[in-house]
């Protein structure tokens, strides 16, 4: 038996494709001694977990087993779209088994959620297609072997992870006889053949013509009747305690997913200040060329969140307040005492 003294920190970093179990993720500073777990040697290890869970990482560990794959491949996806079914066309291997199974024609094929040219995409690469009525499962089968189950559609939002898609999870799990039997009969047996005639893409593309016809008409009806939409992204703080400078504080924290959607967007941002979510106290619009100020890589703290103030001074200036995480420094930055609507609990200056 081997014994040491001293602390030491060991760090693993093991690729999806190259540990079948899944992923050694450090999730945290904490130090724990073999001890803990049993054993007499002193020796520290820094804290790490086992996780089968892949993030943003799913279509590219999918993609390293697709070229990989010697047998068949199954894909279960209510939705379908182009970008999705490229990536996946230029992994396949050759005369394998394919099968998609998606959900029956209907009105998510005229708005786009399933896409008919990425369905004969497929079928010229040689997939079946079948569908199965209410499907909402996302699995992808490698050689009834692997299996990937999560949130992720077959689609670009579903496979291009949370900086330019959705924030999605899959497991990647390692089947049994029992699981394949269980996933045939659940599936593909109940499933009925999805045939792209002539006649059905000729409805589905007429339908999706009128669709954006009926677009067209909504646009030009709300701006006839004067309809608005509320223009930014919605946060809300509850009011915080005061400090020497700013009597008046308000936190707000949002995801590097949400502050990157607002720059493609260039959204401008409303908060809703103290009392309740539904009955605030007060608000105030920041419009997208003060907030772009912060929504850089250096204000990103470590959790990958931007995080900021919204504080007033005695005099009810508005201001917001941030720290640059690059150069350690906090950043303040004037807002637009007109943009605020409302008056503050316990405001020593109203606001009109």
């Amino acid at each position: 038996m081997l014994y040491l003294s001293g602390i030491f920190k060991f760090n693993f970093m093991v690729k999806p494709e190259e540990f079948n179990e899944g992923i050694l993720l450090l999730v945290s500073k904490k130090i724990y001694t073999l001890s803990s777990f049993g054993c007499t040697p002193l020796i520290t290890l820094e804290v790490i977990r086992l996780t089968k869970l892949l993030g943003d990482s799913f279509s590219t560990t999918f993609l390293k087993e697709v070229e990989k794959c010697k047998k068949s491949i199954t894909i279960i996806s209510p939705y379908i779209t182009m970008d999705a079914v490229n990536q996946l066309i230029k992994k396949l291997p050759t005369n394998l088994n394919y099968k998609i199974v998606t959900q029956p024609p209907g009105i998510d094929y005229i708005t786009g959620s399933v896409e008919i040219d990425a369905l004969q995409a497929l079928e010229n690469k040689g997939f079946s297609l079948l569908y199965l009525h209410n499907l909402h499962a996302k699995i992808y089968i490698i050689d009834d072997n692997i299996a990937y189950i999560g949130s992720a559609n077959f689609t670009s939002r579903g496979w291009n992870g949370k900086d330019h898609g959705n924030v999605e999870e899959t497991v990647r799990l390692k089947l049994t006889k029992i699981d394949v039997e269980y996933l045939y009969d659940r599936y593909i047996l109940p499933s009925s053949n999805l045939k792209l005639s002539e006649s059905l893409i000729k409805i589905i593309k007429e339908g999706i013509e009128i669709h954006k016809v009926y677009k067209d008409f909504l646009l030009e009806w709300e701006t006839k009747m004067k309809i608005s939409k509320p223009n930014g992204k919605v946060f809300y703080s509850k009011q915080l305690p005061e400090t020497k400078d700013y009597p008046y504080n308000f936190k707000f924290t949002f995801s590097n997913f949400t502050g990157e959607h607002a720059k493609q967007e260039k959204a401008d941002f409303i908060f809703k200040l103290g009392g309740t979510k539904i009955n605030p106290d007060g608000e105030i619009k920041i419009p997208f060329s003060t907030m772009k100020k912060i929504l850089i890589t250096s204000h990103l703290n470590k959790v990958n969140d931007w995080s900021f103030h919204v504080s007033f001074d005695e005099k009810g200036n508005p201001f917001l307040r941030s720290t640059n995480f690059k150069t350690k420094k906090k950043e303040v930055i004037p807002l637009d005492l007109g943009d605020f609507k409302g008056k503050l609990r316990k405001m020593k200056v109203s606001f009109k």
